[in-house]
């Protein structure tokens, strides 16, 4: 009999469990619309190509810098 009620507390423990976590992925998954990164709309896509914008920029720099110092080894 305390076998049974053992067995019948842990089913109960991990669906509450389970339970917690899915409202904890529903939250989540419901803060992901409203990200930066949305590429379903148009902010989304504005705040990506800034990033690429961004990451284009430091690389031309990065270069132009090193064929610089590559000048001043000679």
């Amino acid at each position: 009999m305390n076998r049974a009620y053992v067995e019948i507390m842990d089913d109960d423990t991990r669906l509450k469990e389970k339970l917690e976590l899915q409202a904890r992925v529903a939250k989540l998954e419901g803060q992901m619309k409203h990200s930066m990164l949305d590429l379903d709309s148009d902010t989304g896509k504005i705040s990506l190509g800034s990033i690429g914008g961004g990451m284009m920029l430091a690389g031309t720099i990065a270069i132009a810098g090193w064929r610089r110092s590559g000048r001043k080894d000679r």
